[in-house]
């Protein structure tokens, strides 16, 4: 039968810069999933997870901005480079 270890807390998260990074965005974004997991082996008040849920709903929300926002800049670029040539 296997055995799982339970998760240990993450580590705290790097002061985010401002405005935030995908980098940024993305490390909130892992570092709530494994707060989560954590949680769930920990058998934590059920009030816990929602919260984090939203928040990573939150960070997931903006990550998809901003990665909207990376695709139609590249597109513009390509755009630009295929009429120079």
């Amino acid at each position: 039968m296997v055995q799982f270890r339970p998760r240990q807390a993450p580590e705290p998260l790097p002061e985010a810069p401002d405005p935030p990074t995908l980098t940024s965005l993305s490390q909130q974004l892992i570092w709530q999933h494994q707060l989560l997991a954590h949680q769930a082996g920990q058998g934590s008040p059920a009030q816990l997870a929602p919260a984090t849920v939203a928040a990573m709903e939150a960070v997931l929300t903006r990550l998809e901005q901003r990665l909207e926002i990376i695709s139609n800049h590249l597109q513009l670029l390509t755009q630009d480079l295929r009429s120079l040539r």
